[in-house]
């Protein structure tokens, strides 16, 4: 019987396989962005930090105008 494989013995992906060939490697750049500033939201959330998480907040914001200008470049590459 074959056994499955572990999602942990998986290869990494190579990200940058992905976002070149596309034309989006500027979107992709701003979703990383995104991701660090969404990560950054956990621990001021959970321990009650409002003015921390008001000031993460505050730079999350503008990344939504930047991905949707760097989307519609990429589609129009």
């Amino acid at each position: 019987m074959a056994t499955a494989r572990s999602h942990t013995t998986a290869p990494p992906l190579r990200t940058r396989y992905f976002r070149t060939p596309l034309g989006l490697a500027g979107a992709a750049g701003v979703a990383g962005e995104q991701a660090r500033l969404v990560g950054g939201l956990r621990h001021p959330v959970v321990t009650g930090g409002d003015r921390v998480l008001a000031e993460r907040l505050r730079r999350l914001a503008p990344t939504y105008e930047r991905l949707r200008a760097a989307l519609e470049d990429g589609a129009a590459a």
